[in-house]
């Protein structure tokens, strides 16, 4: 017995559609991915700006006075947070320390919240604003 039906393949033009939904897909989903994982690594600089607030203070107990320099507070010269994507800085005033983490590497990227700081009364700060924190 002979079949009459016509065995059919995908055309050009099925082809190109699917090809262009996925475009569109990627096109959408890469940027917020990206999105996602600089605001996740701003968990690192959130870590580095509250350890080495309690270096400080730790400091600031031995030695009756905060210090700006990192090494001071047991970190190497310069002070990256764990994960390399922050750089510690500290400014000591009269009447505490700021305490400034900023970005490295792929993180710099991340215009929002660019740098994140910490003072010694707890006030928390960003260049995007508190929702960085």
């Amino acid at each position: 017995m002979q079949s009459n039906q016509l065995i059919r393949g995908f055309t050009l033009i099925e082809l190109l559609i699917t090809v262009v939904i996925f475009a569109v897909v990627t096109a959408i989903a890469v940027p917020v991915y990206q999105d996602k994982v600089r605001e996740s690594r701003r968990a690192d600089a959130r870590a580095l700006l509250l350890d080495a607030a309690n270096r400080e203070h730790r400091f600031f107990a031995d030695n009756t006075a905060f210090t700006a320099t990192v090494t001071d507070l047991g970190y190497p010269d310069p002070a990256m947070s764990q994960q390399g994507f922050y750089q510690l800085g500290a400014v000591v005033g009269a009447n505490g320390f700021t305490l400034t983490a900023t970005p490295q590497g792929p993180q710099v990227a991340d215009a929002a919240c660019a740098t994140l700081s910490l003072a010694s009364n707890g006030t928390k700060t960003s260049t995007g604003g508190a929702a960085c924190w």
